[in-house]
């Protein structure tokens, strides 16, 4: 626009006399050398004392700048065209004419300058804060990973501990269980897995936990999954079912405790329902459900909802994920 659009409205393209070497002229080449040098030197001068508020420094620079534009230019136009062409810019033109006529035209492209200085800076402080953010997603991720795994560990060892200590002939098949389990905790790094590769474990967890119960547990599992494998945070559905075991009744087959996945719409869709137990709850409490809602708002910005309700003596909840990009 600087060096073409201004010539072009004012010759008017669509006239009967219009010359394209009124426009692509001599001069265009050292405009456009004054011109990107002076953007450049503007850009690098306020990179260097605007942001630590160096007013007089700058002011100095600002005014350097004119200086060193209108003698840059002088040197290219009036000197070095003279030289080559034997014809310069200006006709007849003293130095302090020259020097007056240049002024406003420096401040022309310093201030561009500073435009241009002031997007590049906005674009740079924004990525900043993008890396900023990823990385403390990125920590936060990993920190509550790293509560799921001590908080899992300790409650699944207690449980073949129990075994053990009864002598039961469950114990190894509970102990082989319980190291594959682990090996997935301590060892999956992904901040997404595939659902199916959690629903394996799911099943491994639920058959971990029912080597604890003489009889078969209520609970059904049902999928519903269609070609597309979608993705979900690690020890979610461990999560959900360590829940259950935990504060839910899985001893009632009338009401029977579900763990429900769904997929339809680029829409997958989980639900968990227990009975509560009667006895109160440990003081504990754990990371749980908290621990997951945290790690999918992360993973999963405007594109989840997580609620949770309580009828009577049931409990209800759902997860809702867009799998849309």
């Amino acid at each position: 626009m600087l060096l073409f659009g201004i010539s072009l409205v004012q010759e008017n393209i669509f006239t009967a006399d219009f010359d394209w070497t009124r426009i692509f002229h001599r001069y265009l080449f050292s405009q456009a050398l004054y011109v990107l040098v002076t953007l450049e030197l503007t850009n690098r001068l306020f990179k260097r004392y605007y942001p630590q508020k160096k007013i007089l420094e700058l002011t100095f620079g600002i005014l350097g700048l004119i200086v060193f534009f209108i003698l840059f230019r002088y040197f290219l136009e009036e000197w070095l065209y003279k030289l080559i062409f034997g014809k310069g810019n200006y006709i007849n033109a003293t130095f302090t004419y020259y020097f007056r006529d240049n002024i406003l035209y420096a401040i022309n492209y310093i201030t561009l300058g500073f435009l241009v200085f002031l997007f590049d800076n906005n674009w740079q402080i924004q990525q900043r804060l993008w890396e900023l953010q990823v990385r403390n997603k990125d920590a936060e991720l990993k920190f509550l990973k790293s509560q799921v795994n001590p908080h899992f560990l300790f409650n699944t060892l207690n449980n073949v501990y129990t075994l053990v200590y009864e002598k039961s002939d469950k114990a190894p098949e509970a102990y082989l269980k319980m190291t594959e389990l682990t090996r997935y905790m301590l060892y999956e790094k992904e901040d997404l897995v595939p659902i199916t590769e959690e629903i394996d474990h799911l099943k491994n967890y639920i058959n971990l936990q029912q080597l604890r119960f003489e009889k078969e547990i209520a609970l059904d599992l049902i999928f519903e999954l269609g070609k597309d494998i979608p993705l979900i945070p690690p020890y979610t559905l461990i999560t959900l079912a360590e829940n259950i075991f935990k504060h839910g009744e899985v001893s009632d087959f009338k009401n029977k405790a579900i763990i429900s996945i769904k997929e339809s719409d680029n829409q997958l869709t989980i639900n968990t329902a227990n009975k509560i137990k009667k006895q109160l709850k440990d003081e504990q409490g754990g990371v749980g459900l908290a621990n997951i809602r945290t790690r999918i708002a992360l993973l999963f910005p405007n594109k989840h909802t997580f609620k949770t309700k309580i009828e009577g003596d049931l409990f209800h909840l759902e997860i809702r994920l867009n799998l849309q990009d």
